[in-house]
């Protein structure tokens, strides 16, 4: 298996339209029958060329300096497990999580 870009989507696409099949395609491109079919699919419900998402996990949400300094001072007072301290409250009535 091949990893398809933006590219070659293109031409998967343009060679739909010429009429080729979707098992010439996935032999020439190195990816399975479905996946042709799959981008054809989403082609043909929209009118717009499939395009890729970014791979791999997204990124975690920071944490802000106020937010690390609140879970510090909290940890420094109870000695206790990140479990526990999602659970405590500040004394400003503010959950830490």
């Amino acid at each position: 298996m091949v990893k398809l870009n933006e590219w070659k989507i293109r031409w998967i696409i343009q060679e739909k339209l010429r009429g080729r099949g979707a098992g010439e395609l996935a032999l020439i491109q190195r990816v399975s029958r479905r996946r042709i079919e799959q981008l054809w699919q989403a082609y043909r419900r929209t009118d717009i060329r499939p395009t890729l998402k970014k791979p791999g996990r997204p990124s975690k949400a920071s944490v802000s300096l106020r937010d690390a300094a609140l879970i510090l001072e909290a940890y420094d007072k109870l000695k206790a497990n990140a479990l526990t301290l999602e659970r405590v409250k500040t004394p400003a009535q503010v959950y830490l999580n």
